[in-house]
């Protein structure tokens, strides 16, 4: 009954990296244009970890164009983020800039709480995470734009949402995604 899209917004997968252009408008903007370069009116939308911002602001911006949303271990744009985390992002920042993404995924990002149930639990699923993550581009780590904050925090805009939404975290994963 439904056909399964799945595309890699930019600086992700095999998507290209421009050096600049990755705030959740901009991002929104891309998946609008992929749904009508598609010819898709409307669509329900899966969105993990930093896509379910991008899937935020098209459920605030485009609600017409969504049938519903699924947010997995999604970001909330206004959520006060652990130190450890904010830690775990500007490292990762610091040292994709000045030794590359490679290193940083190493040093950074794969050792980080982030990835402590897959290490421990899973090294199968660690191995997996490891072999995408080096994959990664790192572009929004090297992005040199500042954007602007947001005026109302997405959190603070939840109410607005009326659309059919599931939220799914897992219950050992850090705070910040929970």
């Amino acid at each position: 009954e439904f056909r399964l899209l799945a595309y890699d917004a930019r600086g992700c997968g095999d998507s290209p990296a421009p050096s600049t252009g990755y705030d959740f408008p901009d991002l929104a903007a891309e998946l609008l244009a992929f749904m009508d370069a598609l010819g898709l009116r409307k669509a329900h939308l899966v969105g993990h970890s930093r896509a379910g911002g991008i899937l935020l602001r098209m459920a605030f911006d485009h609600p017409e164009r969504v049938a519903s949303l699924v947010f997995v271990s999604s970001v909330l744009r206004g959520f006060p983020w652990s130190e450890e985390f904010l830690q775990v992002m500007r490292t990762g920042r610091e040292v994709a800039r000045a030794a590359g993404v490679r290193a940083a995924v190493d040093r950074v990002w794969l050792p980080s709480p982030i990835f402590a149930w897959e290490r421990e639990r899973r090294p199968d699923v660690a191995r997996r995470v490891e072999a995408m993550s080096h994959r990664w581009s790192g572009a929004e780590w090297l992005d040199p734009a500042t954007y602007p904050g947001q005026e109302v925090p997405d959190i603070e805009r939840l109410s607005e949402v009326s659309l059919p939404t599931y939220v799914l975290s897992g219950q050992e994963e850090m705070h910040d995604f929970v």
